[in-house]
């Protein structure tokens, strides 16, 4: 059989673990099916913070628009 891979949407909270995705691994696991997590939201985050042409956060401050 092959592996099962579960995604979690983009756009769900990033601050809160989705619990479905690993109740379900555990339980395919235990099944002995093999399977894979992967996480759209928090990989769009990491990509768009990755980026070199990404605004940095303390530009503001720098450029004294922020006190």
């Amino acid at each position: 059989m092959s592996d099962i891979l579960l995604l979690i949407p983009p756009l769900t909270q990033l601050n809160t673990p989705y619990p479905a995705t690993a109740y379900l691994s555990g339980f395919l696991r235990q099944q002995g099916v093999s399977s894979r997590q992967g996480d759209l939201g928090l990989d769009m985050v990491l990509e768009i913070f990755r980026r070199k042409d990404s605004v940095n956060c303390s530009t503001p401050l720098k450029l004294g628009l922020i006190n």
